[in-house]
């Protein structure tokens, strides 16, 4: 923390008189987890879930949109990123899916030069469940339908 010195020294004083045992407790617990392998099998289960969800926004990508967006299956992270075939703008879908109860980031912020244009859009699956994404490529795909 970079702030005024008297600042810091209450700073200081106040988190000591908040958090008295550190983070022994927290660094225990976490310890235990790990020696338990509790960790591991979390991690485990998780990877799992991801790579299941990951697979089947591919299988509707692949059913629904092959005609309208290419991609690559990712080897990791919880998002796919496609492009856009037929010079869809990104705004223009991400608008049309608004107005039919999606919302679809059109990536303006993953681009330092805002004036290049692209036709990317980054599709997030860690937090759906197979029926909210069927639902969100459907809608994706009568917003495209409706560009064309």
């Amino acid at each position: 923390m970079v702030a005024p010195r008297n600042f810091l020294a209450r700073a200081t004083r106040l988190c000591k008189l908040i958090d008295r045992q550190g983070e022994h407790l927290l660094e225990e617990a976490i310890a235990n987890l790990l020696k338990n392998g509790d960790i591991g099998r979390h991690l485990k289960k998780a990877n799992k879930l991801y790579q299941e969800r990951r697979d089947e926004l591919c299988r509707l990508l692949n059913e629904h949109l092959s005609g309208y967006i290419t991609f690559k299956v990712p080897t990791g992270g919880f998002a796919i990123w496609a492009r856009y075939l037929h010079n869809l703008e990104p705004a223009a879908v991400s608008q049309k899916a608004a107005e039919m109860g999606l919302t679809i980031g059109s990536c303006p912020n993953y681009f330092h030069d805002r004036n290049f244009k692209h036709q990317f859009v980054r599709l997030g699956f860690a937090s759906m469940n197979n029926k909210e994404m069927e639902e969100a490529v459907l809608i994706l795909k009568r917003a495209i339908e409706k560009l064309i």
